[in-house]
């Protein structure tokens, strides 16, 4: 893929407000003339391009964008932080093996890939600078790495489905636009910088990221039916059916007890009335 370049990548430089004129411009130059075959299946001159909180590795064949040279790029960025308690969702974290930075599913997703590829050639790619383990030589990287990780992408191992996403994460959204440059600028810039205009139509790439807003959209996930409120509504509707039951059963004994004791008492009541009148 070529040289990877973060710009803030502690997280420290803050935006002051929304728009163009508070965001990051930059003037890339993708030198063609210094591209050689890709392995992993770039065949376009120009960048890739990913935003991605600092704890995230950027794998850039699943989340980056291209912009081509010859246009001016704009990129407008929500954020989006998304909080969750443990296990909610299938949230969660896994120790990793190589990767000792902030956990992230993508980090976990590379040290899959590390592990597979490490198992098989006992080297790691010259980009992995912080595992202890020795460099590929240049005999090893073209006939054990390289296929080693085309293998990987075609194995399912079931690593990757063992890593969770974090309970806690920023998400970014971006919004790419773009539109040729000018031939009035393309030949100012051949002015300033030499060459030739078709030179830098070819090459230069301006590229302007800004927030689109200063608000960001918080999502928190919490379980809408937790197991005490099962147990309070099993309660609930056990009390009320057993309630109603022995309820019922003493209506009907009170209505038995007042139909048998009116029935006697009338009885004795006629039978005193006879017996008073055949006395007389």
């Amino acid at each position: 893929m070529g040289k990877c370049f973060t710009y803030n990548a502690n997280g420290s430089l803050l935006a002051r407000d929304s728009g163009r004129s508070h965001g990051l411009r930059v003037l890339l130059n993708v030198q063609e003339e210094e591209y050689t075959r890709s392995h992993d299946g770039y065949h376009g001159t120009g960048f890739m391009v990913a935003v991605h909180a600092p704890e995230v590795i950027p794998i850039m064949s699943e989340m980056g964008m291209a912009v081509a040279p010859g246009f001016q790029h704009l990129v407008g960025i929500g954020v989006k932080e998304v909080t969750a308690h443990e296990g909610i969702g299938g949230c969660g974290a896994r120790p990793l093996k190589y990767l000792t930075r902030n956990y992230s599913r993508e980090a976990c997703k590379e040290d899959c890939e590390l592990d597979f590829t490490i198992d098989m050639c006992n080297c790691k790619d010259f980009t992995n600078y912080s595992i202890d383990i020795a460099v590929c030589t240049a005999q090893q990287y073209q006939e054990c790495y390289i296929p080693a990780k085309a293998r990987y992408l075609q194995t399912d191992t079931g690593c990757e489905a063992g890593c969770p996403e974090p309970c806690s994460n920023t998400r970014f959204t971006t919004q790419h636009s773009s539109c040729p440059l000018t031939r009035n600028y393309i030949t100012a810039y051949t002015k300033a910088k030499g060459k030739t205009e078709e030179y830098w139509r070819k090459n230069l790439v301006i590229l302007e990221m800004y927030m689109s807003s200063m608000t960001y959209e918080h999502i928190e996930k919490q379980l809408e039916y937790e197991i005490l409120d099962l147990f309070c509504d099993i309660g609930g509707a056990l009390g009320l059916l057993l309630g109603a039951s022995l309820l019922t059963v003493l209506e009907v004994i009170d209505f038995l007890f007042i139909t048998v004791f009116s029935m006697v008492f009338d009885k004795n009541k006629v039978h005193k009335i006879d017996r008073g009148d055949s006395s007389k």
